[in-house]
């Protein structure tokens, strides 16, 4: 899958619709994916593998301060 265009918001559910098993990326559009607020249906998702390169997983809040 390689939408014309990213938005951080719309990824899951593009995911969801292509059903991709294979995610790679890089740090910056991961951490705007991740930054989105969470849904309900977001455990409806079909990744089974994410490669990530040069991401710092402290930049993404994962819990309410």
């Amino acid at each position: 899958m390689a939408p014309a265009r990213f938005s951080p918001s719309r990824f899951l559910d593009d995911v969801r619709r292509h059903r991709v098993t294979y995610l790679n990326y890089v740090d910056k559009p991961l951490a705007l994916i991740l930054s989105t607020p969470e849904r309900p249906d977001d455990a409806d998702k079909t990744p089974r593998v994410a490669i990530v390169n040069g991401f710092d997983y402290r930049v993404v809040r994962t819990s309410p301060a």
